[in-house]
């Protein structure tokens, strides 16, 4: 709220300078060679040239840099409790809650985040997070995959699993007073997934067809060339989706044996923010069947 125009141009002059910059450009193996090294460089040049004269801003034209504030506090304080406040909760078997009140609109959102992602897969199994992520919408042990999408559609909730590179996880949105059914059914995706042979199988048609496709879109190429040179010898340099041969080997058994390496109550780090009193929240979260699951599974 506080940034200038200025204060932009300044970051801008810091951070986005051609020492700083990459560039990466796909062409065909034949055709024009018009696009080589040195016509990039002096194009760039020659733009970075035109924006400086009219743009830049002097050294002694440049406001001083403010006092860096302090960061806002991670826990609770029985000082601070009002809106805008993270209250953050222990939860059975080593988690923790984090519940940031906003209650003037009547809608909650989540978030249950595990470490896992690319950094869990191995190279033989790649993409096996990002595909069992996809699964936990594909039904649980109480319903299967078309009652489940009705269950969320009659709460008019949003339930879905993401993949990333260093986390695993799953995402739900409702009213307030839908709240605790759509925690319900979150829950019962991380304890109960279904794994249900028909849909590994829908599932893997589908990765399989965005592997084919990411293969046509340029944007994503590049993107996989930067990061396979970039991390050449680290787990980020995998696609997240996996290989045609590694999502054609996935079986239920990898599925589970991932879900329960993964998905336990020590890795657990669970966000809600919205329409909530937070020890309320606390409370009821801590009565959940996901909590009482693992606490059963310690046993």
């Amino acid at each position: 709220r506080s940034a200038t125009p200025e204060d932009l141009m300044r970051v801008a002059q810091e951070y986005l300078s051609l020492d700083q910059l990459t560039a990466c450009a796909l062409l065909p193996e034949s055709g024009s060679e018009a696009l080589t090294e040195e016509t990039v460089s002096t194009a760039l040049q020659s733009g970075h040239d035109r924006v400086a004269t009219r743009e830049r801003i002097t050294p002694t034209e440049r406001p001083p840099k403010p006092a860096p504030a302090p960061p806002p506090p991670l826990r609770e304080s029985p000082e601070e409790r009002g809106p805008g406040t993270i209250h953050t909760y222990p939860l059975p078997g080593g988690g923790a809650l984090y519940v940031s009140p906003r209650r003037s609109v009547p809608v909650v959102a989540g978030r249950a985040a595990f470490f896992g992602g690319l950094l869990a897969d191995t190279e033989a199994q790649s993409g096996l997070s990002s595909f069992l992520t996809s699964m936990w919408s594909r039904g649980t042990e109480r319903h299967d995959a078309a009652a489940f999408a009705r269950a969320v559609e009659d709460l008019a909730a949003e339930v879905s699993g993401f993949s990333g590179r260093s986390s695993i996880g799953l995402t739900f949105e409702s009213t307030s007073e839908q709240f605790l059914p759509t925690l319900d059914l979150a829950t019962d995706v991380l304890c109960r997934p279904r794994f249900e042979a028909e849909e590994i199988e829908r599932e893997r048609r589908e990765t399989l067809a965005a592997i084919d496709r990411r293969e046509d879109q340029l944007a994503q190429r590049a993107f996989q060339i930067f990061v396979e040179t970039e991390f050449a010898h680290h787990p980020y340099r995998r696609s997240m989706l996996g290989t045609r041969e590694t999502v054609a080997a996935f079986q239920a058994e990898d599925l589970r044996a991932q879900h329960a390496r993964l998905i336990r109550s020590p890795n657990l780090h669970l966000a809600i923010a919205g329409d909530v009193d937070p020890d309320e929240t606390a409370r009821k979260t801590r009565n959940t069947r996901v909590v009482e699951h693992h606490r059963q599974h310690r046993r």
